[in-house]
């Protein structure tokens, strides 16, 4: 009695298991798809990662940099003040505009009227 109340079970899970959308090669490749777009989504994290520790370190030097050229423009524009050359109408000045503007956001050519 017990034995065919096994076979019964049996054979109502294999109809169950012959009716199911997906097989287990199906789910086993599913799985294998799934682990290898995690191993992806991780590498391509831990490259962005980098990417951005680069990008952080470039906008760093970069405003560094563009502080400088401040702290010096500074300078330059007190000692020409001292030296009556800005603005246009000082006394030592001959009517040329020795004043430096500086725009960042122009580009490599925030200065290029002054380079010689």
């Amino acid at each position: 009695m017990e034995i065919e109340a096994l076979k019964q079970e049996n054979s109502r899970l294999v109809v169950i298991c012959d009716n199911q959308k997906y097989s287990t090669a199906d789910i086993e490749k599913l799985n294998s798809e799934i682990e290898e777009m995690k191993q992806t989504v991780n590498k391509l994290t831990k490259e962005l990662e980098v990417e951005q520790r680069q990008l952080w370190n470039e906008e760093l030097k970069y405003a560094r940099g563009k502080e400088a050229i401040e702290t010096d423009l500074t300078e330059y524009h007190k000692l020409a003040r001292k030296l009556k050359l800005i603005p246009t109408s000082a006394e030592n000045s001959g009517d040329i505009d020795f004043e430096i503007t500086f725009n960042p956001d122009a580009g490599p050519n925030c200065l290029f009227k002054y380079r010689t």
